[in-house]
């Protein structure tokens, strides 16, 4: 697949979690920055909010506040040269990755507990969910270690458009180092602040996203590369019935021994965060390649767009290609997070995207 694209913002740290409004704003987050950022067509992005440790994926809620998941600080980050001989020097002569040693340096330097301790190593339990007023930047925790919750590293959300008002899911990644994998999963929360559930577990859980229709969630597992098919119900009670109480849908598992099905496997690869298009096919932020693979449930068939990584437009992609979104008044809009790179690209999509829930 080929799409001309143009750099909207560059010289940021590790942008992230990309949300367009239907005016053309377009907000994200910069995990290595911990700030939120608004970029307003045709100028420089500038700073919403700061949210320290290290904010990863965002949805708008119902509110019309930002809700954020923060991984708590488990990424430190490393300056690549783009030419070791000439060393770094300015945003562009660099690539900037996620340190491969978790949880790193940083991991609960800003959460504290419920009786306001800070979370330091070895407890893995530092990340949260917060939600941002758009307009003052005021910050407030949802989830997370100072309201009694055990989250490791909240990734990414979306909201459940056809569950109950103000109901979302998220990712918690999990960490690992090179003797350890402590596994993450999928989670559902509400705005109201009632504690979330663990849904399913899967390794390294991070983009997720609903069908159109919204019997389907799909989950990006990072480390092994695959993408998660999870079929969704309303809960119910012993009777059958639904039970019109409840603040979330749950997870319809296939067997006790699995969440669900693995639809897609990218060998050698990972997978990141993800977008659908209107069609339901599967748009994912793939590293090491650099690019976006589409995914096709229909068919099976998988499409490849490389983004730009050493220099705007350049061959073989950034490798750290994390996520995308669709915005516009036809949805075909796309900008794309070139995250290693420190760059927004923006182009103009085939097909229309998945239009999310209270994305107005």
């Amino acid at each position: 697949m080929k799409l001309d694209l143009t750099v909207v913002a560059d010289g940021l740290g590790f942008p992230e979690g990309p949300v367009a409004t239907q005016d053309g704003t377009l907000y994200f987050v910069d995990i290595a920055e911990q700030t939120l950022m608004r970029l307003d067509p045709g100028m420089k992005p500038e700073i919403v909010a700061e949210i320290p440790g290290g904010p990863n994926g965002m949805a708008i809620g119902p509110d019309g506040h930002a809700y954020v998941c923060n991984n708590g600080g488990i990424f430190d980050f490393v300056q690549k040269p783009l030419d070791p001989k000439k060393g770094v020097g300015d945003r562009n002569t660099y690539l900037l990755v996620p340190n491969g040693v978790c949880p790193g340096s940083q991991y609960g330097r800003h959460a504290v507990d419920k009786m306001g301790m800070p979370v330091t190593l070895p407890d893995p339990a530092a990340g949260s969910v917060c939600k941002v007023n758009l307009k003052t930047g005021t910050v407030t925790e949802l989830y997370g270690p100072s309201k009694g919750h055990s989250l490791i590293a909240p990734d990414d959300i979306t909201f459940d458009a056809h569950g109950p008002a103000g109901s979302f899911w998220f990712t918690d990644c999990g960490y690992q180092n090179s003797k350890i994998i402590r596994k993450g999963g999928v989670y559902a929360g509400h705005v109201n602040g009632q504690d979330p559930i663990f849904m399913a577990e899967i390794p390294s859980a991070n983009g997720i996203g609903f069908s159109k229709e919204g019997d389907v969630l799909y989950v990006a597992d990072t480390l092994f590369g695959r993408l998660w098919s999870l079929a969704i119900d309303v809960v119910r009670r012993p009777d059958g019935n639904p039970d019109k109480s409840a603040h979330t849908r749950c997870v319809k598992r296939p067997s006790p021994l699995s969440p669900g099905t693995v639809k897609l496997t990218l060998p050698g690869l990972w997978v990141d965060s993800l977008k659908l298009e209107d069609s339901d096919r599967v748009c994912i932020g793939t590293l090491l390649e650099g690019g976006i693979t589409i995914f096709d449930p229909s068919d099976g068939s998988t499409d490849f767009l490389p983004v730009g990584g050493l220099a705007p437009g350049a061959a073989p992609g950034d490798p750290f290609t994390s996520n995308l979104c669709f915005g516009g008044p036809d949805m075909t809009d796309v900008w794309i997070t070139a995250s290693a790179s420190g760059r927004i690209y923006k182009g103009t999509w085939p097909r229309p995207g998945l239009k999310l829930a209270y994305n107005d």
